[in-house]
């Protein structure tokens, strides 16, 4: 009895394991931190290549800037002026003859620059020699033309106020001016994207030489203004780029969809040669036709799926500068 009681009132002594639940526990707290640090490698390996991937969007964006600074402003705009007054129903543009710019192919009107930066329609093949439509800009009226005589000289078939701009009149001697880099313009408005729109293939119908330019890529991205869309077809007969889903190809690589006004560029992305998977588009916008100053947009676009990004750089120049 004795011994029965002291055993009794014996303290437990201590376990020399662990039970089951402990030994699970201790698991679960394992796998959570090795997943968790597993995440935070992962996070930060995502961190790098999205910074490495900016750094070299930026040297491309510097590049591309550098080889425009060192272009003639004759190779990217051509300028005559008015031979007679027109009023805001004109839809012949007689135009004098271009005299001293007339030494340089690329500054007639009806003529492409050859330049493989401002080349935005293919990565290879050559570029035509001649064009049959084009934009022109008189005092601050866009003009959409649809032929170009060349004796005597005059734009033909004009579309008159595109681009959000005022039919106006205009008087002889007004300079004419041309973004000769504007190889697509918008045919029609594109409107804003509503918050919810239905995935139907949908298309932008564009304005240009699309038989006589290198054909586009078969799928790739156009850029508007600021905005990139992805694309999944494109018909040259029509003049077409179609995408298959609103929601998910307008607005691209976090670009920021928005409306669009008829005669706006429509810029054709094109692969770097030197940076595989990376995509540019360089548009210069005059600011007047007075050819004082011109905007010029360089856009980068990289990555695949849903980490594509995409980056406006933006940088106002000088027609001396060209």
């Amino acid at each position: 009895m004795r011994c029965l009681h002291a055993a009794l009132k014996r303290k437990p002594g201590r376990r020399s394991g662990l039970t089951l639940l402990e030994v699970m526990i201790a698991l679960a707290v394992f796998l959570v931190g090795s997943v968790g640090i597993i995440a935070l490698f992962v996070a930060a390996s995502v961190l790098h290549v999205d910074a490495s991937n900016r750094r070299t969007a930026s040297f491309i964006a510097h590049d591309l800037l550098a080889e425009v600074r060192g272009m003639r402003y004759r190779d990217v705009f051509a300028t005559t002026t008015l031979r007679t007054d027109i009023n805001k129903e004109t839809a012949n543009v007689p135009a004098e003859r271009t005299s001293a710019d007339a030494i340089h192919w690329a500054a007639n009107f009806d003529r492409y620059p050859w330049n493989r930066t401002l080349h935005t329609t293919s990565s290879g093949g050559s570029m035509p020699t001649s064009r049959n439509n084009g934009i022109i800009l008189i005092d601050n009226e866009w003009i959409w033309y649809r032929g170009f005589a060349a004796a005597p000289v005059q734009f033909v078939s004009c579309t008159r106020g595109v681009a959000g701009s005022v039919r106006a009149a205009h008087t002889a001697g007004a300079r004419i001016f041309q973004p000769k880099t504007w190889y697509y313009v918008l045919d029609a408005d594109l409107e804003e994207p509503p918050a919810n729109p239905p995935p139907d293939i949908t298309s932008v119908s564009v304005l240009g030489n699309p038989n006589s330019l290198p054909m586009p890529p078969e799928q790739g991205f156009i850029v508007l203004d600021d905005e990139w869309i992805r694309y999944t077809s494109w018909d040259g007969n029509r003049g077409h780029f179609y995408w298959n889903d609103s929601r998910e190809d307008r607005g691209f690589g976090g670009t920021q969809a928005t409306g669009h006004l008829a005669g706006t560029p429509v810029t054709v992305a094109q692969e770097h040669n030197c940076y595989p998977g990376f995509y540019y588009a360089v548009q210069l916008y005059p600011v007047n036709a007075t050819g004082g100053e011109a905007h010029l947009v360089i856009s980068v676009g990289y990555g695949a799926g849903g980490r594509f990004r995409a980056h406006t750089f933006r940088s106002i120049h000088s027609p001396a500068a060209f």
